[in-house]
């Protein structure tokens, strides 16, 4: 059981610098986004890592300025854990921004695998990171 009390603040804030990944793909912005929510969805909320912390996927498809975002969250934390920002550059290339946490299974590693899913159409997990001492998980 993985105790997540005494957390100052866990996630994605603004004015603070976290890993990421920016590239761009030869995919329309709605087939990037496609792939990225199958992948975040296979990959996070499965609990592949932290079967006890409940996560979800959400995000929007803004159709009028050919952008999306999906993010990774749980209620626990009011922050993001990963966010994927996709702006197309013209219908068959778009501009991707993956950010994660840093921390976890959210950190370089896990924005890598994004990546991978995003650019080959089959989903890649990040393998789990070695868990903390028992009870200092997160």
């Amino acid at each position: 059981m993985l105790s997540l009390s005494g957390c100052a603040s866990v996630g994605i804030e603004p004015g603070h610098q976290y890993p990421s990944e920016n590239f761009t793909v030869p995919l329309s912005y709605q087939e990037v986004y496609k792939r990225a929510d199958t992948a975040m969805r296979q990959c996070e909320v499965t609990g592949l890592i932290v079967k006890s912390l409940p996560v979800s996927v959400s995000g929007d498809l803004y159709t009028d300025k050919k952008t999306g975002i999906l993010r990774v969250n749980t209620p626990r934390w009011g922050n993001d854990l990963e966010r994927v920002e996709i702006s197309a550059i013209d219908a068959e290339n778009s501009s991707v921004k993956i950010t994660v946490f840093g921390k976890y299974q959210w950190d370089k590693e896990g924005a890598e695998a994004l990546r991978k899913s995003i650019e080959t159409g089959n989903t890649v997990c990040r393998a789990p990171p070695p868990m903390a001492k028992s009870g200092n998980a997160y």
